[in-house]
Formats: structure tokens, sequence, C-alpha cells
């Protein structure tokens, strides 16, 4: 159970097992030496050298790249021979020199063959190790930064190339390439947190982030790709064939949405380029039309989630990636409304989505129908909800919150919402609270608490609508409700 544990922390949480790396204590020597002793009962036992459990847990340490951990595997007594007799090879950091050197090798060749393909996820790890072993807060030097700049050219080149293989082959070609522009792309997530945004920026001769905008769409449109095409057309309506007919259009979804899960750290690239507020990368992105772009980005995962919805298939390619997405969107909606960039903002207002957020979206009472035993633990805040009316709602939450800098798309939302009768409509809701689902009603109470953010002369408008009556109505027959919405007990004076 010990090295169960072990196994698993180090592989999902490789920042914890760097803190136990500490001058302080002997703990990865330690450990080294229980493995080589449960090694050497196993070997007695079993006639093997190592268990699957201890073969995966020396795996997982090496795949860390700490100076230290290495260093206390190799040194512990016995561990050299256990390792050599179960075939495990030690991991070998890599130097900058090691790392320029292989991005100049790639970068000199016209095209890349599949071994070179096969080494990038390994590389981009000896990437992060490099930096990473340089200290918690390291000075980056210029040298450093012009090698990492030469090591993500390269693999700015590669990411093309994968692309052009994602696109071009089939569903198991198409896997691989996903999964090393993932690690790619991971990886210049994790460089833009560690502040190295220029190099990004600076790499595909400074298009780098209309190259990301440009993939993001395309990924985010993907379900569109084929159109009404309909792969099993011949088959007939027998019961037989309605079987083969759902597993073959799954299957035909699915592999239209491999791309999805790549969409989860370009936006979160592009997230942290708009929170920097720096006025390089700002201009950068008002030339790339970001604002625009973004918006029109939101109304399609908006489409995408009501196809799934309205279809029930959320399971294929949704669930893995709509907790980071939802996550990713709210906090690029924010880093917007903060942007020095007063063009940013128009360009999102053009987009038309805040139009959309009030005349469509905050009344979309769509649900997830997903079983439990099919969703991730990350999920199940989300399994009864109306996904698109609570993000909707808590948009409209940023937009108010940061009305002094983002005015213009204050009073965009605020006639919008007047204009399509948004607060008139959660007003009926509310006065039907007897009748009407439970979990409309609560949404709308959010909704109306969200609002008292806005300035009073948006607030007098509620007498006129009949908002006050319907409150107090609700607030005095359900007195549980004024300790849920303190805020709206306040505002309407309810004691």
């Amino acid at each position: 159970m010990l090295i169960k544990t072990l196994t698993y922390l180090f592989a999902s949480a490789p920042e914890m097992a760097h803190s136990l790396d500490s001058a302080l204590s002997d703990c990865y020597l330690t450990l080294a030496r229980l493995m080589v002793s449960l090694g050497g009962k196993e070997r007695k036992k079993q006639e093997a050298a190592l268990s699957l459990e201890l073969r995966q847990l020396f795996t997982n340490l090496g795949e860390l790249r700490s100076p230290k951990i290495l260093e206390a595997i190799r040194h512990a007594t016995g561990v050299r021979g256990l390792l050599k007799q179960a075939g495990i090879k030690t991991v070998k950091l890599k130097s900058l020199g090691d790392i320029v050197a292989f991005a100049d090798k790639l970068l000199d060749k016209a095209t890349f063959a599949e071994a070179d393909i096969g080494a990038l996820p390994t590389y981009c790890k000896d990437m992060q190790a490099y930096l990473m072993n340089l200290g918690p807060t390291p000075e980056i030097s210029e040298a450093v930064k012009r090698g990492y700049q030469r090591a993500v050219d390269m693999l700015s080149k590669a990411a093309n190339v994968l692309w052009q293989l994602a696109e071009n082959q089939k569903r198991r070609g198409k896997t691989q390439a996903v999964e090393v522009m993932r690690v790619i792309f991971s990886l210049w997530d994790w460089l833009a947190a560690k502040g190295l945004h220029t190099i990004l920026v600076e790499t595909m001769e400074g298009q780098m982030i209309e190259w990301t905008l440009d993939k993001l769409t395309a990924i985010l449109s993907e379900f569109r790709s084929t159109g009404d095409e309909n792969p099993v057309d011949s088959l007939t309506e027998s019961l037989y064939n309605k079987r083969k007919i759902q597993r073959a259009e799954s299957a035909h979804r699915y592999e239209r949405l491999q791309l999805m899960p790549l969409s989860i750290p370009l936006q979160h690239i592009v997230a942290q380029f708009l929170q920097l507020n720096n006025d390089e990368i700002n201009k950068r992105l008002e030339k790339a039309d970001f604002g625009r772009v973004f918006g029109e980005q939101l109304q399609l995962q908006y489409e995408f989630l009501r196809l799934a919805m309205d279809s029930e298939t959320e399971r294929l390619g949704l669930l893995d990636v709509y907790v980071e997405q939802n996550c990713n969107r709210l906090c690029t909606v924010e880093y917007l409304l903060q942007s020095k960039s007063a063009l940013i903002k128009n360009q999102f207002l053009k987009s038309r989505f805040v139009e959309k957020l009030a005349a469509e979206y905050v009344g979309d009472m769509r649900e997830f129908s997903v079983k439990y035993n099919k969703i991730d633990l990350k999920f199940l805040a989300y399994r009864h909800s109306y996904p698109i009316r609570n993000e909707s709602i808590s948009i409209m939450a940023e937009i108010l919150k940061n009305k002094e800098s983002g005015y213009e798309l204050y009073t965009e939302l605020i006639q919008r919402l007047y204009r399509h009768q948004v607060i008139a409509h959660e007003r009926d809701i509310v006065r039907a609270h007897e009748t009407a689902p439970e979990l409309q009603v609560q949404t709308s109470l959010v909704f109306f608490s969200m609002l008292l953010q806005a300035e009073e002369d948006v607030l007098r408008g509620f007498k006129d609508e009949g908002v006050g009556e319907a409150m107090n109505e609700i607030l005095k027959s359900k007195p549980l409700l004024q300790r849920q919405f303190p805020l709206l007990a306040k505002y309407f004076k309810m004691k």
C-alpha cells in the first residue's frame, strides 16, 4: 500500500515530490534503501528483481529528473544492481548544450522522421527539468533564454508538422500526433507561467498569438467539421443495425473531437498573455483581433455544449475537458475586463457575445445527463446544474464587478438585459417559486444577487419591473433563503 501511494503521489503531484527534495532530510536516500530492501525480499519470494509496483515507483522517480533524487538512487547500496537486473535505465539529465544541440539538429532538417517526433515528449521533460533544477526562483540568464528560444522555435516547427499529420491521418496516427502536441503545448503553458512569455511570442516570426488563436478556433469548431454527414446511411433500421449505427456514430463523433484536449493548454497560454496586461503583449493581442476572436470562440463552445446536451453525448469529448475549459473561459473574461487595452474590449463588444449572453445564454436551462459511474470526481459539482446559464451569470458578475475598467461592456450588458426583458423573465421565475423547478428559482436568486453590484439607477429599475414584490413574497415564505442570500434580504429590508 505504501509503495502504491508513493507511486501515485510522484506521478500526479511532482511539485510535492520536489518539495521533499530538501537538504534538511535524506528522504530519497532512505526511500531508495527501503526499495532495495523490498526488492531483495521480492527476489527471494518471486524470483523477480522488482515487482510491478516498485518498477513503476523507480520509473516515476526517474521522470522527476531531480539531480538529488537521481543521486540518492544511484548511491544507495544495491540499487544499481537491482535496476540493472530489472532492466530499468536511470534517466540522464540534459545540459543546456544538449537541449540546444537537439533543437539545432531538428531545425536543420527539412522534415521530421518518426523517431524525431517520438523523442519530443522526453525532450520537453528535459527542458522543464533543466529550468526546475536551477532553483525555485532562478534568475534566467541571457544564454539560457537564447537556448530556449532555439528550442521553442524547433518545437513550433514540430507543432506545425504534427498539426498537418493530425489533420491528414486516421484515428491511430492522429492520436499519437495529438498526444505529442499536448506535451508541447503544456510545456509552452509552463514556460509562460515561469515568465518566459517573451520567448513564446517571438517564435513563428512573431506570429505565435495569431497561430494559437487560429488553431484554437479550428479545435473548437471541429464538431462542425463534417456537417450533417451520416457515416452509416446504408444501414437498415433493424434493431441489430440500430446498435451498429449508434456505435458507428459514437466513433465518428469521437474521431472528430480528438483535438479537443489541446484546447486546454492553448486557452491557458492565451489567458496568461492577457493577464500580463503588458503594453507590448497587448499590442500583439490587438493586432490579432483577440477580443473579437475570443468572443466568437465563446459562442462556438456554447454551441458545442448545447449540441452535446441535446444529443446526450457529453461523455464523447466533453467530460474530459469541461471543467478546465470552464475555468479558462471565466479567467480570460476577467483578464479581458481588467486589461488596459480599450481596443481589445471594443473588439470583444463587436463579437456580439454580450448580446447573446442576455438574449440566449442566461435563459438556457439545458442540463447535463450523465450517470455518476461515468464521470470524474472533478466533474461531480457540475452534475446537476445549468452549465450555460450558470456560466453566463458568472460572466455577468465579472462585467458588473469590473464596470470601472470595462464600462462600455457594462452599459451594453445593462441595455441588453432590459431590451430582452431578462429581468422580467427572472422575476416571473421567482413569482412562480411554488411550481417552478427549485434549481431555476435558485439560479434566479443568484442572478438578482449578482445584479446588486450594478449602479443605483439600474437598481431603481427593479421597482418598475416588480422585482421587489416578488422578492418579498419568496423571502417571507421561505425564511431559509434569507440566510442563503443575505444580500438580497438586506437590500429588500427583510428582517
